[in-house]
């Protein structure tokens, strides 16, 4: 049991907790929201092709699929607050060093280098908060912390292209030193000390690594300039041999199938579904609609921007607005509705045929919306269905499944951009159809079968 979880101990009050712990992980969606803006100028300056600067995207989050879990375990084990320290402590170091970058190559070594430090964050600032803040607050304290994140990305995307057009690229990277330091200050400051919680390192932190070399070899398949080479092959090769030797370990060891049973709820796999599928759909939609915007409805860039941002901001509103509805009522009912308005926003887009800015503004707030309910509800759900010595790791694995569904949904535009230099209206239309058929009425099915009590109670 952590210090801070006593109930006598009021040395901080958990909504500015949230907060700290939300600028903390903030960093992560704001650094990937300021540099997305300038991959034209990376491509420009490195000399490499925009699929190429593309590719770290996928690169950064295939490293995260693989470590939140690792690094949710390390904090069961040093203590969260430490390893959340560490986490910053390097991203920033290594932002500073991408700023220098001479190569693309080295660039592409710091993201993924910041990818490891960023899997310190959230899954520890979730553990952290799960034990500060009382069960039936817990889902309110959750949406405050994902309002700050989600205002970050939404700021990134403006910020990013001011600072890029007037000053290039590399001073992106410079935010993030005296951000992390902020954060870090604050919260070594102000958030008490937690104790060591797991008495061991559990070996589960280790099931996502196979899906790294997997990610990496698909990836690879979908470059032209590297088909005929064995990396690919080589890389899912290794995947297999990994998955081979985990099912040999889980049919040899009884104490590894024992620490798998501390995950057996239906309730944390069904809330880590919904964010699966529902980051399917918000990775497709920010890398689809961009171009789609410009190239099949004629809008102009900046106005494209003020869209994407428009959804952020909508996800950063609706966080703590979801938090209370999860308290007030439960997770199952907020999923639920939360869905209906994606499916409502893909059926908008689905069905333009041509520019009206009041359906897309309306669109976007229902993507917004239906994102920060899925997130906060399916979130506070998962915590709530561990018992609390492996809290960070679960919210490890939690999170590394939504960022596996951002993967596939990355990976999915990609294929599609192969043979098409930018998306067409039809094209766009052909996109928000196949995510609606394989990620939205899977959410559904998952959110009907998921029980009505669902969140009432950790499960030990």
């Amino acid at each position: 049991m952590s210090e801070f979880s006593k109930p006598n101990n009021k040395s901080i009050n958990t909504k500015l907790a949230a907060l700290l712990l939300g600028v903390g992980a903030a960093i992560n969606p704001l650094n990937s929201s300021l540099i997305v803006t300038s991959f034209a100028d990376i491509a420009s300056e490195y000399g490499v092709s925009f699929a190429s600067v593309s590719s770290m995207m996928a690169f950064y989050l295939a490293f995260t699929v693989a470590f939140y879990p690792i690094a949710g375990a390390v904090g069961d084990r040093l203590g969260r607050k430490r390893v959340f320290m560490f986490g910053l402590v390097g991203f920033g170091i290594v932002s500073l060093i991408a700023s220098t970058a001479t190569s693309f190559n080295m660039l592409l070594v710091c993201r993924c280098l910041q990818a490891l430090f960023s899997a310190a964050l959230m899954p520890n600032a979730t553990a952290i908060l799960g034990d500060m803040v009382p069960k039936e607050q817990l889902a309110t304290a959750m949406g405050l912390m994902g309002a700050v994140v989600g205002l970050s990305a939404a700021v990134g995307f403006p910020l990013g292209g001011f600072i890029a057009e007037s000053y290039g690229w590399r001073p992106l990277f410079w935010i993030n030193g005296p951000l992390a330091l902020l954060a870090g200050v604050a919260v070594w400051r102000l958030i008490p000390k937690d104790r060591v919680i797991a008495t061991r390192f559990s070996l589960v932190a280790f099931f996502g690594v196979p899906l790294l070399p997997l990610a990496l070899g698909v990836n690879f398949l979908l470059k032209p300039d590297v088909h005929g080479v064995l990396i690919p092959q080589v890389l899912i090769a290794v995947s297999f041999l990994c998955m081979f030797a985990i099912a040999l370990s889980l049919y040899r060891s009884i104490s590894l199938r024992r620490e798998v049973v501390q995950f057996s709820s239906k309730g944390f796999w069904f809330a880590t579904l919904t964010g699966v599928f529902s980051n399917v759909v918000l990775y497709s939609i920010f890398l689809a609609l961009p171009t789609w915007f410009m190239y099949g409805l004629g809008v102009e860039r900046g106005t494209a921007g003020l869209y994407l941002g428009l959804i952020i901001l909508a996800l950063a509103f609706g966080s703590p607005l979801s938090g209370r509805l999860v308290d007030r009522f439960n997770e199952k009912s907020v999923l639920i509705l939360a869905t209906l308005f994606l499916a409502a926003a893909l059926s908008l887009f689905w069905q333009m045929d041509d520019y009206a800015m009041g359906v897309i503004i309306l669109a976007a707030i229902l993507l917004g919306m239906g994102f920060a309910g899925i997130f906060n509800a399916g979130q506070t759900l998962a915590l709530k269905k561990v018992t609390g010595e492996a809290s960070s790791m679960a919210m490890g694995l939690h999170t590394s499944g939504r960022y596996l569904g951002g993967l596939v949904g990355t990976t999915s535009v990609a294929y599609i951009l192969i043979s098409k230099p930018y998306i067409d209206l039809e094209t766009g239309k052909q996109i928000f159809e196949a995510m609606f058929i394989l990620a939205v009425i899977p959410l559904i099915l998952v959110c009907l079968i998921l029980p009505s009590d669902s969140g009432a109670q950790k499960e030990s």
